[in-house]
């Protein structure tokens, strides 16, 4: 039976294992890549379970850290910090009673920080890394002088459970580092969500019993934002403070991300929605559809959600729909919007306390129309590019009819153009090469001799 054990060990020299260098790609906007920066967190306990003899044990169950220092301060609840402890069951905590947590059963927020430390959790459930293999099932970390990025990297559940895995990120700031949008300090981003609860938390086949929290404590038990507690399948979402047995489904949190300012109390609402870490493109002759989102930190509040200043061009609010959480619908019109790039900055409070304020933002990019003709080839079959991902070198297959050779445009997340070439052949296959360009997430088109669009899609360079 597992049961919360306090042996701390001294903290060795980090050690880089082959473990933590496999690069995995995620389909989520705002995940930071894996590279050789990233290293293996360095637990400093470890139970019988654990698949290694001494510290650092970075395959294991119910683990933490000793205190990480920081190069930068971070702001927690009015509270500055230099020191996190990173905790094996999806949380980071902080606080003067120590900091150490290896509580594998999650508990509702708000707590005291006598039995619960200031707490960061992106999804604080059972976690197990004993059962991996490669660079998978492990929790990895980076360190700059203005962040923190926290990743657990398609992470199992107790016992050594892998049929269902989660990735999920973390990343704290000293509030000026442009990785979080401005006005903020903590961004969560997911992945692929599978599971939510343990067998030792009352789970069966990884959902059921005590429900993964996903949020912040700060400690004093009443400042704290409970974004939800999920413990089943599927894409239901019923609010921060769902009423059991109705919980939220983990599915929910796929592709999703939030971000937040920890350091004002009260605390402002939590936005989410349009990534932040992405650019917007919309064609000029596209109409789309886009979506914020605002949490009230309050049971019971009202968050009231609005634009800071005048909208762009062809940029509308479509519907605003308040009460706990705020949901807005932007309409982008193409035809109205001038080309360029447009910084759309929204806020949010609650309406009892109009002071906490919540800032998202994202970047529109207004591409010139593509256009059509009666001659375009609208077959997603005529093109493939392949392997993706990989490290660069791609192979772009054609099975097309056109009457001289097509163009192929490829743009990164800013909507920057970084290649434009001829492919060579029409029927047979082309090579292009992304060497030269950063890890990420590409948009290629290809255009045909009259200019119309044959095909488009995306695919991800890794290195």
């Amino acid at each position: 039976m597992k049961q919360k054990i306090h042996d701390y060990y001294f903290l060795g020299i980090l050690v880089s294992l082959l473990i933590c260098t496999n690069l995995n790609a995620q389909n989520c906007a705002c995940w930071q890549h894996r590279d050789t920066s990233f290293h293996c967190v360095p637990f400093s306990y470890c139970n019988s379970e654990c698949g290694a003899d001494h510290a650092p044990y970075y395959r294991n169950d119910d683990a933490s850290t000793n205190a990480i220092i920081l190069p930068f301060t971070f702001c927690f609840g009015g509270v500055s910090t230099d020191s996190v402890f990173i905790n094996t069951n999806g949380n980071l905590t902080f606080g003067r009673h120590g900091a150490q947590f290896t509580s594998f059963s999650p508990d509702t927020f708000p707590q005291i920080d006598t039995v619960v430390p200031p707490m960061i959790a992106p999804f604080w459930g059972d976690v197990d890394l004993v059962g991996g293999t490669g660079g998978t099932d492990v929790v990895v970390y980076k360190i700059t002088a203005h962040h923190l990025i926290v990743q657990w990297d398609s992470v199992g559940y107790f016992i050594t459970h892998r049929t269902k895995l989660n990735s999920f990120q973390v990343i704290i700031s000293d509030g000026t580092d442009s990785i979080i949008p401005s006005g903020n300090n903590v961004e969560f981003c997911y992945g692929n969500m599978q599971w939510t609860t343990g067998d030792a938390s009352l789970g069966n086949g990884g959902f059921g019993g005590d429900p993964a929290t996903v949020g912040f404590n700060v400690g004093d038990g009443v400042n704290y934002l409970q974004f939800g507690l999920f413990d089943t399948a599927g894409n239901s979402y019923y609010g921060q403070f769902p009423p059991a047995p109705a919980y939220d489904g983990v599915s929910w949190l796929s592709n999703n991300m939030f971000y937040y300012n920890t350091c004002i109390l009260p605390l402002p609402p939590m936005v989410s929605g349009i990534s932040p870490c992405d650019t917007e493109i919309v064609y000029s002759n596209d109409t789309v559809y886009l979506r914020m989102l605002f949490f009230t930190s309050k049971q019971g509040d009202t968050v009231i959600a609005n634009p800071i200043s005048t909208l762009p061009s062809g940029v509308s609010i479509a519907a605003n729909i308040r009460g706990h959480i705020d949901s807005i619908s932007i309409k982008v019109i193409g035809p109205l919007a001038t080309l360029g790039y447009h910084t759309v900055r929204f806020y949010g409070y609650d309406k009892t306390n109009s002071h906490d304020t919540g800032f998202g933002s994202f970047v529109l990019n207004v591409l010139p129309a593509i256009t059509t003709s009666s001659q375009s080839i609208e077959n997603d079959n005529s093109i493939e590019v392949y392997p993706n991902p990989n490290r660069g070198i791609f192979t772009v297959a054609c099975n097309l009819t056109e009457s001289s050779l097509p163009i192929m445009e490829v743009y990164d997340l800013t909507g920057k153009q970084v290649l434009y070439a001829t492919l060579s052949q029409i029927q047979g296959n082309n090579t292009i090469d992304m060497r030269g360009q950063p890890s990420g997430i590409y948009f290629y088109r290809i255009l045909g001799n009259k200019g119309e669009q044959i095909s488009n899609g995306k695919f991800v360079v890794e290195k």
